[in-house]
């Protein structure tokens, strides 16, 4: 859904449900038939509101809000029924934009992850290490978590030629 609200306002939102499962499995392969697909998302959820404005006749602006959900995930896609310590938890993520343009320059003021959420993006499983973990991570393996970057805050000045 993308929706001019005003002559300045705009709203967007989108959505996506999905059950994946394995249908078909290749000979020797550790899949099993019914299982979720790895690392599919059930849910997936954006949303976007900008507003552009004028300050002076020669210059355009831009502010934006975004924010962005991806629903739990499954790690593994051999086990069946799911184990829930294959899990990834579902995590939204807000960012925010100003961009100004004049005269072929835009300058650009940004913060991403501005709630500095911590989401797991995925699980590395390795042996040899510390640890005392149960059902899929053995004693003796390491869990090494993939997170999004912490809340950044930045600038950008482009010249269009």
């Amino acid at each position: 859904l993308h929706a001019l609200l005003t002559d300045h306002l705009q709203v967007a939102l989108s959505g996506q449900y999905a059950d994946g499962k394995i249908v078909s499995v290749v000979a020797g392969s550790a899949g099993t038939v019914g299982a979720p697909l790895e690392s599919a998302p059930k849910t997936q959820v954006t949303a976007g509101l900008e507003y552009k404005l004028q300050p002076r006749p020669e210059w355009n602006s831009t502010a934006r809000l975004d924010y962005a959900y991806v629903g739990q995930r499954n790690l593994s896609n051999t086990n069946t029924p799911v184990d829930p310590n294959y899990q990834l938890p579902g995590y939204g993520e807000v960012n925010l934009r100003f961009a100004t343009e004049h005269d072929g320059w835009e300058y650009t003021t940004y913060v991403t992850n501005l709630t500095n959420a911590i989401p797991q993006i995925g699980i590395g499983i390795y042996a040899g290490g510390p640890g005392d973990y149960s059902g899929a991570f053995a004693q003796g393996a390491q869990r090494f978590v993939t997170t999004s970057p912490l809340r950044t805050f930045g600038v950008e000045i482009r010249k269009s030629f």
